[in-house]
């Protein structure tokens, strides 16, 4: 046994003794002083904009509004994909200062759909300062809403909840691919033969509405818009799309290959409200004819749909998004098949096998297989309620991007189709008052 570590010791002294370690050893000993500036500058800088990202978060002040509409209301997708669209117009563009000297951020807000005790609400969280906007954008769409501000449902449930009887399962959303995948959207939700629309609310809001009493249920959709320009202020989701395009094309002969980058040429700008021309022709920008040669087609027939799918969601305007799911409720009720795999089935509804879909984040999911169980678990749950009090975007695993037909598609406001008893709506339409109507001086 000796002579084995003596044979190792050996070794270890010829190699880091002998030939180029020697010198890389004696330059460093030289210079070192010319490379620790450099390293403590770097550390320096990343305290300095960790701490005035932080004191930018902590500085924004939140309101919580609920939103109801009267059950006839004849809102669908569409408004509220316009809705999103709107709320797009909060974005602003940082420059390096702003961005890394001062900390300052994009403002997030979330839209959040909540069961407590069985009753079903809609809910807009936003900065205080961005509060009448999204009360003009939400009338805008849905006249007849009514909106009222209220206090934090999340501060119901203490901090040491644990301690307090209750009990938690949940998780972070994730998506299963790439951003630039799109997930399944509400276009695709109709019936082509008799053109009628099976809202995909409707699953999720019956089973919130099928909980008991102390049960509630969290499923949280924190956003914030994509700004236009290049990272770090921008995420690369358009490029993400248009490379994933180029990958499908390479698969392809030359001669097809050619066909597909003339219309890959088009700027992705302009593409969305020229998709079906460009996939049905070779479009010549500068004023020559269109030939009728169909080079998308090209491709396989499930290539072909992606590519299509992931032009028309590139084109649209894009949101960071967190998404978050928590099922809440005292130990002697507790009951996961009833409060968690209800609503996580029904988002299911959203996945296309061949695009994206959603999944559950496994490094926030709180159960634990092995080593450590009840400590782990239970740092998990508090660490997740600490998440959904705070909405944070900076925490957990990256943010990844819905556009706003996706947005639009998984939070919307229940079409007269949708029956749930317990959807906290208004009683009846908002009348305007007569035309006729005497005024006083």
């Amino acid at each position: 046994m000796l002579d084995y570590f003596d044979v190792i010791r050996q070794n270890f002294i010829e190699t880091y003794t002998t030939g180029p370690f020697v010198y890389v050893w004696f330059i460093l000993g030289k210079t070192w002083w010319l490379f620790l500036p450099l390293f403590l500058l770097q550390a320096v800088w990343w305290y300095w904009t960790d701490w005035t990202t932080t004191m930018f978060i902590i500085s924004l002040d939140f309101r919580i509004l609920v939103v109801t509409v009267p059950r006839d209301s004849l809102g669908s997708p569409k408004g509220a994909e316009q809705m999103f669209a709107s709320f797009w117009g909060m974005s602003h563009g940082l420059n390096f200062v702003e961005y890394y000297w001062l900390g300052k951020k994009q403002e997030p807000f979330s839209v959040e759909l909540i069961g407590i005790d069985g009753h079903v609400r809609f809910i807009f969280r936003m900065p205080k300062e961005f509060k009448d906007f999204f009360e003009t954008h939400i009338y805008a769409q849905y006249p007849e809403a009514e909106i009222m501000e209220v206090e934090d449902y999340t501060q119901i449930i203490p901090d040491d909840f644990l301690e307090k009887g209750y009990d938690m399962y949940g998780a972070e959303i994730m998506l299963s691919k790439e951003d630039a995948y799109p997930l399944r959207t509400y276009s695709e939700f109709e019936e082509r033969l008799t053109q009628e629309f099976i809202d995909p609310m409707a699953a999720l809001t019956e089973s919130l509405s099928r909980l008991g009493k102390g049960e509630q249920v969290w499923l949280q959709w924190t956003c914030r818009p994509v700004p236009a320009g290049d990272p770090p202020y921008a995420n690369p989701w358009k490029k993400e799309g248009e490379k994933i395009i180029k990958e499908k094309v390479e698969k392809l002969p030359a001669a097809q290959k050619n066909a597909i980058e003339k219309v890959l040429a088009v700027p992705i700008n302009a593409i969305g409200g020229m998709i079906d021309q460009a996939l049905e022709y070779e479009v010549d920008l500068f004023g020559g004819e269109q030939k009728a040669i169909e080079p998308m087609k090209m491709l396989s027939p499930t290539d072909y749909n992606i590519v299509q799918a992931i032009y028309r969601s590139i084109s649209k305007l894009g949101f960071e998004v967190k998404g978050r799911i928590a099922y809440i409720a005292k130990k002697d009720n507790f009951l996961v098949p009833r409060g968690f795999t209800g609503p996580m089935g029904a988002l299911q509804q959203f996945n296309d096998q061949v695009l994206n879909g959603f999944k559950l984040d496994n490094k926030t999911k709180t159960k634990i297989d092995y080593f450590m169980k009840v400590r782990r678990t239970k740092w998990r749950k508090k660490k997740l309620l600490e998440m959904m009090k705070t909405r944070t975007m900076w925490a957990g695993p990256k943010p990844f991007i819905l556009n706003t037909e996706e947005l639009a598609t998984i939070f919307h406001f229940p079409t007269q189709i949708v029956k749930a008893e317990r959807i906290d709506r208004t009683k009846a339409r908002k009348a305007g008052p007569p035309t006729d109507l005497p005024i006083g001086r």
